[in-house]
Parts: structure tokens; sequence; C-alpha cells
């Protein structure tokens, strides 16, 4: 559902009837004081005359009505005694607080903050600065509209520490006109246009700021909407520091079963899932191969040209194989150069033939490091449950042999468990 509602102002057709009756009483009045004049002292004036006198003070009405000053002279009328058209902005602004508090993704509640305040408030720019907290500077999150000259702000700018000290609603031009504002800040929010600047703060700590530029239609913001989007500061900046936790508790989680280098599993977390997968070939009764992988002549490549390169050709292997995985395959990094494979339901000759291609996605070409293009080739040894075991260590040992016997027959190869006594694949 969205936060505003863009249908058709209710505020803005009665501000344009008020304008047509207006318009129509002014030229009644013209009309007849025209008519009266040359009817009470001039009897014999021409009707025709008299008609085009009617026009040209209609026509001046017009024009008059259509001045700037009367248009928004009945505009500001309309608006402070009649609700506003769209949804009240109290009652988005608490919509907002409300999907703020439930979304886990920081840039998410970022995003959805200045889109939503940007339509709300009708301004033509709107900027979020978020506090790093490693660095401890304020990095521009999200924004909408002109894009501010400075992506961050250090934590002992003009702004960031009037802001500490001043946590309310900053009106720019209020501040400017009662010499409230220090001159380098004035100058820094004038460059950007910023009207209003709304501190983010929680516990008494400057968790970020807000930025809003003028309003598109040169008005100021109406009294009430100020103190709406000022009472919503202190929830906008708990549902912020929330998704900001529950986005870094997501990446903490993704490090802790992938690897940094690869993106692959790490053993410990390989070795739990692929229990689990083990656990339900059993209660299916369906196959399941493991496949262990060791890049070829690895040691050699981080002793001439030095670990970078070697992590070069590591990642790059990674990747080659992680796009033939199927959905449900498990793909982890088990020690060093040694990469583990598991495949659910794939029985003998099929764990063959996937381990074929494996090994020839790998040698078709060769690696492009930054010490120039490297052959790298990969030896397979294979293992299927429950011909080989039905557990995991069982696999892992029947399949570590077969890895062996491919090494000591000449490497860039796959190798079969020894009772399997099917050729491999052409």
């Amino acid at each position: 559902m969205p936060l505003i509602d863009d249908r058709k102002p209710p505020a803005r057709i009665l501000r344009q009837a008020l304008m047509g009756v207006g318009l129509c009483v002014a030229l009644a009045v013209v009309i007849a004081g025209v008519l009266w004049v040359p009817i009470t002292f001039l009897r014999a004036f021409d009707v025709i005359v008299a008609v085009g006198w009617c026009m040209a003070l209609s026509a001046l009405v017009i024009g008059l009505l259509s001045l700037a000053h009367i248009r928004p002279l009945i505009a500001r009328v309309v608006d402070r005694y009649l609700p506003h058209g769209r949804s009240d902005t109290r009652t988005v602004l608490n919509r907002l607080s409300e999907e703020a508090l439930a979304l886990a993704d920081v840039r998410q509640v970022a995003e959805l903050t200045v889109t939503t305040l940007a339509s709300i408030m009708r301004v033509a720019h709107c900027a979020l600065w978020l506090r790093e907290p490693d660095t401890g500077r304020y990095t521009l999150t999200a924004y909408r509209g002109v894009l501010p000259t400075l992506p961050s702000l250090s934590p002992d700018s003009p702004l960031v520490l009037h802001a500490q000290s001043c946590p309310c609603l900053l009106d720019v031009e209020q501040a400017a006109h009662t010499a409230q504002l220090p001159e380098p800040v004035l100058a820094q929010l004038q460059m950007w246009q910023a009207r209003l600047v709304l501190p983010l703060q929680l516990h008494g700590e400057l968790v970020g700021l807000i930025t809003l530029g003028r309003t598109r239609s040169k008005r100021s913001v109406a009294v009430q909407d100020l103190a709406a989007l000022q009472a919503s500061a202190h929830t906008l900046t708990i549902g912020l520091t929330n998704a900001r936790l529950f986005t870094e508790l997501a990446h903490t989680r993704a490090a802790a079963v992938t690897d940094a280098l690869t993106g692959l599993l790490v053993r410990r977390a390989f070795l739990e899932q692929g229990q689990r997968v083990l656990q339900q070939a059993q209660v299916t009764r369906t196959p399941a191969a493991l496949l262990l992988l060791d890049l070829d002549h690895f040691k050699a490549v981080n002793d001439t040209y030095g670990s970078p390169v070697g992590d070069a050709v590591l990642q790059e292997v990674a990747t080659r194989l992680s796009q033939l995985l199927r959905s449900g395959d498990l793909l982890g990094r088990f020690g060093g150069e040694e990469l583990v494979l598991l495949l659910p339901s794939t029985d003998r000759g099929q764990a063959l033939v996937i381990a074929e291609r494996l090994r020839q996605i790998v040698a078709v070409s060769p690696v492009v490091t930054d010490a120039g293009r490297l052959s790298q080739t990969v030896s397979v040894g294979a293992s299927v449950s429950p011909d080989d075991g039905t557990t995991l260590e069982a696999l892992l040992a029947t399949a570590g042999a077969a890895l062996a016997a491919a090494k000591r027959t000449g490497r860039n190869r796959v190798s079969q468990a020894p009772h399997w006594d099917q050729p491999l694949p052409p």
C-alpha cells in the first residue's frame, strides 16, 4: 500500500472553484457597473459600445486574478482552513515510521524515507546522511532531486557540530533572519539550497541528518507539517538504527558461513549443511554424490607469482565452478586449494558427467591475472551415497582416496572410487 494518496486533491478542486466563483462575482459587478453608467448618465449611449466596455473590463479582471500575489493568497487561505488534498502529512509520516520499524535493510529504509519526505513535504530535493560506525563520517545514503556536492560529512564539520548541539528541526530561512545560525553552517546550507534540516539523534548521539530543499511551489511549509516532521524524527531514527543493526548482523552471518576470498561455503558450514542433505537423501531414498577437487600445482603458482596472483586464480576457478551449480548443490572451500561439491539426487553416472564438465570448464581457457594468462587444471575424486557410505565422513574419505589416485596418474583428470569399474564418459 503506498504511503501517499496521490488521487485528485479535493483542496485543489475547491481552490479552483473559489477562484471561479470570485471571478464570476467580479465579472457580474463590473458588468453591472459598466451598464449602469451609460444608462444613468448617457441614456443615448450605444449598446454596442457598452458591450465592448464590458468585454474589455472583464479581460482586465481576469488578468488581475491571474497575478501571482492574488492566487497564492487564495491558496494560503484554503491550505490553512481546509485539509490537504493528499493524505494528511501526520498520517503519512506515521505510516513511514511503521514501515521504517518493519524493514530490516538500512538502504531500503533510507530510500523510503527520502522518497516519502520529498513527496509529502513538496520539496525539490531531500538527502539523508547516516553515520558510519567505523569512521564516524556521515555518508550520503539516499537522496532525491539535486545531488549534494559532498558525498560525506566529517564529524567536525560545522553542520554536524550544529546538529549535535541543536537536535531540533532547523528552519534555515528563519534562523538566518534571526542570526541564530553560524555563518559556516548557513553558507553550506545555502549552497545546497536547503530549507530544513532534521537531526536524527538517539541517546544523545547524532545518528544522521536529513536536509530538505525549498518547496516546489515556493510557499512556506505549513506549521502543522513542521510539527509532524519533528515528531516523527525519533521513530525514524530508531528505524534506521535497527535496520543498520539487522544489515550488519546479516553480513556477519554471511561472513560466518562463506569464505571471504571465494564466496564459497567455509568448511564448517559445508559439513553442517551437507549432513542435512545426506539425511534428507536417506529419507527419500535418493542417491547423492560428492566431488573433491584440488587445483593442480597451485603451490608452484603461489611460489612463482606470489599469493595475490594465486588468490586471483582461486577466485576465478571458484567462479567457473559456481556457474555449473544446480539449485540445491553445495560448493565449499575445504581448505587451501581444495574444494568440495555435494550433489543431491545424483547417481554414479551423473556424478561422473558433472565431474568431467567441471574439469573442462577450468582447463578450457587460461586465467587472466596481473602476471599474465596462466593455465590451471583441477583433479577430481568422486564418491556416491549410499554405495560409498551414508555419512559425510565416509564420502569424503572415499573421494579423497579417488583424488589421490587422480594425482598419481597425471592430474587434470577425474578418478572414481576403487570399486567403480564403469569407465568415465567420453
